[in-house]
């Protein structure tokens, strides 16, 4: 029985002897030296696969000998570079692809906001303005163009000039050629460029050549009044000249009473006075006939209040004036702006003589049907320097313009007006236009 049971202890240690002693022998023992690698199934490609550490250097801490160790087996980094290292990998990996732009188009700046400015400007014709972006943008314009060069042309610094009536629009560009800012320009008509003349005052709301008719006439903004003149031949030869404003030489239509115009005088005009409901305005009552003096004084009075400083007024003469009347004339309006309106050139060369300013402008009207005396007429005022030439506008001719301009004459038109009319002729070259009502700005 005793012999049973060491045997039954002996086998089992000598088991576990044993197995101690195989797993506590190194492996690398058995051929270090005489083992090929190849034959390990590895080859040198193994070794350029591993990864030194960031110093270069490698340590048997790490499980790695040398290069003729043939380790087999996974590298574990460790340290939080090596984390951060494998971070990024997998950070590329995740990321979106970003597509490249093209290599010859100009980069864009996302952080740049492009702000495009628009604006509107109404401008009178013949006139120029600077359009001032605001200063974000200004600082950033390098040209400028125009859509529409013939209506509203730009200069390289971004002055705009009115050419003729109608719509152009106005670009201001960045370096890149990219639209900073849109300026849409109107052309318009305007009293202080084209000379807007109200026709016997403002005869739509007033009696016309009366003192109510100059009033409204500057309040709705026109740029100058005409009214008509007559010579009184009955006023005594040494009292002040009796110059009255009217139209008619037959007073019968305005006063419903017959008389001529040219028979009115200081005394007896008070019997005279302009008819209710004439011209179908019943708004007023009768109007006294108004003299030249106290014409002029009303209209400078109006336009004084009204700020009006370049105010024109129109001075139609219906007869021939003596020397006196065309002194006193001259005396009473002094340096304001005045047209002398006439078809005598007579009496016009009689304002030429005695006017003492260039304010004071010398109209000859050309007024004839027949194209060959209208062109005639235009001929004989330029030859006497007078000033301007004023015609029926349905008579009025690109020829026409072109003489008047070739003797330095001004021209303007008058009769009935509209505004396709009035566009046509002011771009042909037409400064002035005497209106029955208001068509303009």
């Amino acid at each position: 029985m005793f012999g049973t049971y060491k045997d039954y202890i002996a086998k089992p240690i000598i088991v576990v002897i044993v197995l101690s002693l195989i797993l506590s022998f190194p492996v690398a023992s058995f051929g270090a030296d005489n083992s090929d690698p190849e034959e390990l199934g590895e080859s040198d490609d193994y070794f350029e696969e591993q990864i030194p550490k960031a110093d270069g250097t490698e340590t048997a801490e790490d499980g790695i000998t040398d290069s003729e160790s043939g380790i087999v087996g996974d590298v574990v980094w460790e340290g939080t570079e090596e984390i951060s290292l494998m971070g990024e990998e997998m950070d590329l990996v995740d990321e979106e692809p970003v597509d490249e732009e093209p290599v010859d188009e100009e980069p864009v700046d996302e952080n740049e906001i492009i702000t495009v400015e628009r604006g509107h400007l109404d401008i009178w014709i013949n006139h120029k303005c600077a359009f001032e972006p605001p200063e974000e943008i200004a600082a950033a314009i390098t040209s400028w163009k125009s859509t529409a060069k013939s209506t509203a042309s730009v200069s390289a610094e971004g002055v705009i000039t009115a050419h003729k009536l109608g719509t152009a629009v106005v670009q201001g560009f960045d370096e890149n050629d990219r639209i900073r800012i849109i300026i849409t320009v109107t052309v318009l008509m305007g009293r202080d460029y084209t000379l807007f003349v109200a026709h016997k005052g403002e005869r739509a709301s007033a009696p016309e050549n009366t003192l109510p008719a100059f009033r409204n006439a500057v309040k709705a903004g026109y740029g100058g009044i005409e009214f008509d003149v007559w010579e009184s031949k009955t006023a005594p030869k040494k009292s002040t000249p009796c110059i009255l404003v009217v139209h008619d030489k037959n007073l019968k239509s305005k006063t419903g009473k017959k008389m001529k115009a040219y028979n009115l005088n200081w005394k007896n005009r008070s019997k005279y006075k302009i008819r209710k409901n004439v011209n179908g305005i019943k708004k007023y009552g009768p109007q006294t006939i108004p003299t030249v003096g106290e014409a002029l004084s009303c209209i400078y009075k109006a336009a004084n209040a009204a700020g009006c400083k370049n105010f024109v007024v129109e001075i139609d003469l219906k007869c021939d004036l003596s020397d006196r009347a065309v002194k006193y004339i001259i005396k009473k309006v002094g340096r304001h702006k005045v047209h002398i309106i006439g078809t005598s050139t007579t009496t016009l060369k009689k304002f030429k003589k005695y006017r003492k300013y260039k304010s004071l402008k010398l109209w000859y009207c050309a007024g004839s049907s027949k194209k060959s005396k209208r062109l005639s007429s235009i001929r004989t005022a330029g030859k006497a320097g007078f000033d301007g030439i004023s015609m029926p506008l349905k008579y009025m001719s690109k020829d026409a313009i072109k003489l008047a301009k070739s003797y330095g004459m001004e021209i303007g038109g008058y009769g009935l007006v509209d505004g396709v009319t009035v566009e046509k002729w002011v771009n042909a070259g037409c400064t002035r236009f005497n209106i029955n009502s208001k068509i303009f700005q």
